[in-house]
């Protein structure tokens, strides 16, 4: 379980914010409920035909798109991405989006 082990690995912070997922069948919106410097839990406005190892693109308000594929998907509207991004790049975008959670 490696994949346990690296969705750890970075501490999860609660958030409540607006996101858009994109996937090649299409968009659906939702929430980023926690987020960390690996990736995202997200919780989908209706289901979302997604699979695991599948790429998706996060629009978070009017944040840049953001890679990364499917590491867990639960019932079709929760699920949650890990970034493909560098860590520094990941870092940013944690930063960016929690500084500014509740503003």
């Amino acid at each position: 379980m490696a994949n346990d082990d690296n969705r750890r690995q970075h501490e999860r912070i609660p958030v409540s914010k607006s996101v858009e997922t994109k996937t090649e069948a299409g968009s659906q919106n939702g929430e980023i409920t926690d987020i960390s410097v690996g990736g995202a839990a997200i919780i989908s406005q209706g289901p979302l035909q997604i699979g695991l190892g599948e790429p998706v693109e996060l629009r978070v308000e009017n944040y840049r798109n953001v890679p990364g594929h499917v590491v867990r998907a639960h019932g079709g509207s929760d699920f949650a991405i890990a970034f493909d991004l560098d860590e520094d790049d990941a870092r940013q975008i944690v930063d960016d989006i929690t500084e500014n959670d509740g503003n």
